[in-house]
């Protein structure tokens, strides 16, 4: 038996022609004469035993250069795998990841105090009863815009009973609308007789605020002379109050009057 000692070169097969020399460490191969004439054939293939490698090998294959009595055979031997090789070499991936901070829109919280009284910039009522006069004679209109001129002894009427009656307003841009108020009635006195024109004719018990056509809020009325308001919160550029009830005159005789008339209008907010 020959004990052959083999000193192993490995040449790295990686594109940088890096080459390394492995000395494998407590390695005796024993063989016979007939393996010592195999290997002197430089096609022999050595087979080389598990060993102790100083170094890593860098690929997943390598090529081993043995000299034996004097015979350079080149042998074939595997390497670590390609996950192997990965898995030795520790890797820190340091990856960038961009963060945009969200758009955020505020809106300054709506400050009541600066609502002002709107001014209509059209008024369209669906019903107008006849002009009438004062027992003095003096002519007196029932127009629509009696209702925004700030005068309580000025009013819009329709005939009785005039359920489902109503005013469109259009105002003159999009605008926040803080409140709604009306007197449901006709609070003006004769000049010439005292007559009480507020009980003379009906009142209005209950009407309906459309805003925009589909935004709807119901107003319950007191029996009142006073200016009845109604907080509301919307957005908008078209009004309509709505007739759907009403008190009847307090009088049965000569002095009832069949009309259903309003003395003002009150809208308060701020345009867009």
């Amino acid at each position: 038996m020959l004990a052959v000692a083999i000193a192993v070169s490995v040449v790295a097969a990686d594109a940088c022609s890096d080459s390394r020399d492995v000395v494998a460490s407590n390695s005796t191969t024993t063989v016979s004469a007939s393996t010592t004439n195999a290997l002197q054939d430089a096609a022999t293939t050595i087979a080389v035993p598990s060993t102790t490698l100083l170094g890593a090998l860098p690929t997943s294959s390598t090529a081993v250069t043995t000299t034996l009595q004097g015979a350079t055979t080149t042998a074939a031997v595997a390497g670590p795998s390609t996950t192997d090789a990965i898995q030795a070499v520790p890797t820190t991936a340091h990856a960038t990841v961009a963060t945009v901070a969200p758009v955020v829109t505020t809106t300054a919280p709506f400050n009541p105090a600066l609502a002002r009284v709107l001014a209509p910039a059209a008024v369209a009522p669906t019903c107008q009863a006849p002009n009438g006069a004062e027992a003095n004679g003096t002519p007196v209109v029932f127009s629509a815009s009696n209702l925004f001129d700030g005068d309580p002894t000025t009013a819009w009427r329709c005939a009785a009973p005039a359920t489902n009656q109503r005013v469109d307003i259009t105002l003159a841009s999009s605008t926040h609308v803080t409140s709604v108020g009306i007197i449901g009635g006709y609070t003006k006195t004769d000049p010439t007789t005292g007559a009480d024109r507020f009980l003379e004719n009906f009142r209005m018990k209950t009407v309906q605020w459309l805003f925009d056509g589909n935004i709807s809020i119901t107003q319950n009325l007191a029996d009142s002379r006073d200016l009845q308001r109604l907080p509301v919160n919307e957005v908008t550029t078209h009004i309509s109050m709505v007739i759907i009830d009403t008190y009847p005159p307090a009088y049965t005789d000569a002095r009832r009057r069949d009309f259903v008339p309003a003395s003002e209008i009150e809208l308060l907010g701020v345009a867009q």
